[in-house]
């Protein structure tokens, strides 16, 4: 049985309507980010006021890309000021309409700015700039990775700030990332230097690049669970061929039949690595890697050698140790490091989950008896 629909309306004077239709932030006018991100929330627009029950939306009210949680008490009486925020982490300003159900919200951890003095200020592009500074703000807070948050994110949000006032849509941005990132894989596979390095550079910008898709995404209020997929499957998909072009260039120096044979043999490994990490996702319908455990106790933190695994495995610092390695002449050494991380990493895993299925086996077998 499907939910009813959630209406909403938005009310506006004269004069802030026409702030809302005109300044725009991150591509989207003001009155085009409302409705967007209530739509995405589950809500229906009531443009013809037919609706009993609706939310009223004042876009005076604060503006954030915060969390706010549930609380148990309720609000009763007159209008009250309440705070919605979607699954994409963007804030929801609302109003409820008297005689609405009562509902409430709680503020937690909250940063934020204020529309309402933003809509009176006539410099728009003082304006837009100040808006768009907070969202790039809050993103690089909430950004994973060393070289991501401390590099990468630098250029990202430049190059996102221009991208969002294009039509260019996020797995648009997704494909062009997967493009480069192969592109630059296959020059791995050479013996020359500067093609090496030609690549190690593609593999960089794919790197940076595949940051735009995600902030794309909240600029413009165009996650979605696809999107996440997409971005995810196109990461390994660079990730695996990098790896193999790199090993492959390092056996063309060294063409022997027991390298070629060790060749293989890690290349599986990270296959099966890799395949563990999709089967754990589709489980637990996660997209992030922090949430992969190795115990069935939640609360069980990490070994310190699987938390070091996490992070030097990490997308963003592998491509750019590459490329560092590449540009001094070091493409084989950066090779061996890659073998070394995957085979330690199967190996940490392997251990944990037999350790796991046993440990299931024997609690199985001591309850029939």
């Amino acid at each position: 049985m499907n939910a009813a629909p959630r209406f909403y309306r938005l009310t506006e004077t004269a004069d802030a309507k026409v702030h809302l239709q005109n300044l725009k932030v991150g591509g989207l006018t003001l009155i085009e980010r409302l409705h967007r991100q209530l739509q995405d929330a589950g809500f229906v627009f009531d443009e013809k006021g037919e609706a009993s029950e609706f939310l009223l939306v004042d876009s005076t009210y604060q503006y954030s890309l915060s969390f706010f949680k549930e609380v148990a008490t309720s609000l009763s009486g007159s209008a009250q000021s309440l705070q919605f925020v979607d699954q994409n982490q963007n804030y929801l300003p609302v109003l409820w309409e008297v005689g609405s159900p009562s509902v409430s919200k709680a503020l937690s951890d909250v940063s934020c700015i204020e529309v309402e003095s933003l809509l009176t200020n006539q410099n728009l592009k003082q304006v837009q700039r100040q808006c768009e500074d907070f969202f790039f703000e809050e993103m690089h807070r909430k950004s994973e990775g060393l070289i991501s948050k401390e590099i990468n994110k630098r250029y990202s949000f430049a190059w996102s700030r221009y991208l969002a006032k294009t039509p260019i849509t996020p797995n648009q941005i997704t494909a062009l990332t997967l493009v480069f990132g192969l592109l630059g894989s296959y020059f791995l596979i050479f013996q020359n230097y500067f093609l090496v390095l030609l690549g190690a550079f593609l593999l960089q910008f794919s790197s940076v690049l595949d940051g735009c898709d995600g902030e794309i995404a909240k600029l413009k209020v165009l996650s979605s669970k696809w999107g996440g997929w997409f971005d995810t499957v196109a990461d390994d998909i660079v990730n695996m061929t990098m790896f193999v072009c790199l090993w492959w260039g390092w056996y063309q120096s060294n063409p022997t039949q027991a390298f070629y044979k060790f060749f293989l043999i890690s290349t599986a490994a990270r296959f099966l690595l890799s395949a563990l990490m999709y089967v754990h996702r589709l489980k637990n319908k996660t997209l992030n890697t922090e949430d992969f455990q190795l115990s069935e106790d939640a609360e069980k933190q990490d070994s310190k050698l699987l938390y070091i695994l996490k992070r030097i495995m990490k997308r963003d610092f592998i491509i750019f140790l590459a490329f560092v390695m590449i540009l001094i002449g070091q493409p084989q050494a950066m090779s061996a490091l890659l073998i070394t991380c995957t085979w330690v990493a199967f190996l940490v895993i392997f251990i944990a989950l037999f350790k796991m299925s046993l440990s299931k086996f024997l609690r199985k077998k001591a309850k029939k008896l």
